[in-house]
């Protein structure tokens, strides 16, 4: 029962356009980065409110991610009320990430990238990937 919990949490937080097989690629997080740079060309003061969003949003996740694996490894079945405060949760910072990302840019900055490069499933840490994917047996 833990391993199919893990495995919709993996999908779940991890599913939506992390490269392939859902596996975050820190390639992608630097090329919409890139992409946000080359087509907003944001200030100094900008993109650092950017990079502040992106890195308090994976510090978020992290922590998310060592509770659910500390839940999961002591043997505790995660209740079903467990299961929607962790996805209400990481959606909120999902959310809140897209948020700070989005304000940081004025209209027409924004208009000038493509949704990649704001879209903070672009910047989630591989590593928060690898993290809950071993909880389903991915490498």
């Amino acid at each position: 029962a833990h391993q199919l919990k893990a495995d919709r949490a993996v999908v779940n937080v991890a599913g939506d356009g992390l490269g392939p097989s859902g596996r975050g690629d820190k390639r992608q997080g630097a090329q919409a980065r890139q992409a946000l740079v080359e087509g907003a060309e944001p200030s100094e003061a900008q993109l650092a409110n950017i990079d502040a969003a992106v890195e308090t949003m994976n510090a978020s996740l992290s922590v998310l991610a060592d509770e659910l694996v500390a839940t999961l490894e002591s043997g505790e079945e995660p209740s079903r009320r467990d299961a929607m405060a962790f996805a209400a949760d990481a959606l909120d910072t999902l959310i809140n990430a897209e948020d700070q990302i989005y304000d940081a840019l004025t209209p027409e900055q924004r208009e000038a990238v493509e949704e990649g490069a704001i879209d903070p499933f672009s910047y989630v840490d591989p590593a928060l990937v690898d993290k809950l994917g071993a909880l389903g047996g991915q490498p």
